[in-house]
């Protein structure tokens, strides 16, 4: 394991910061390995709400490969219940396939 990758595997909050950077900027394939070895964290309430900020980013993108893969992770399982906010950020930016997805 690299360096970085051992740093921001021993430091979720570390790992926190970088994915929503990567969500922001749409860097799917880095996030996915930054995001890999706390997927089966617990979730707790400021996570949640974390991730619901890094899908919103996706949303207003309109990135629908990131708002997939988000809403199939455990985290977004659970956000896709009320996807309220999500939808209304998609629809505002103009992404049908992003909100036909949510919908």
């Amino acid at each position: 394991m690299a360096v970085g990758q051992q740093y921001l595997h021993e430091n979720p909050g570390a790992s926190a910061s970088a994915i929503v950077t990567l969500a922001r900027e749409g860097n799917l394939e880095l996030m996915k390995r930054v995001a890999r070895p706390h997927s089966k964290n617990r979730m707790s309430e400021k996570r949640a709400t974390k991730w619901e900020w890094r899908m919103s980013a996706a949303c207003k993108r309109g990135d629908l490969l990131m708002v997939k893969w988000m809403a199939e992770h455990p985290i977004g399982q659970e956000l896709r219940r009320c996807p309220t906010g999500l939808l209304r950020i998609a629809a505002q930016n103009g992404h049908l396939p992003v909100l036909e997805y949510l919908f």
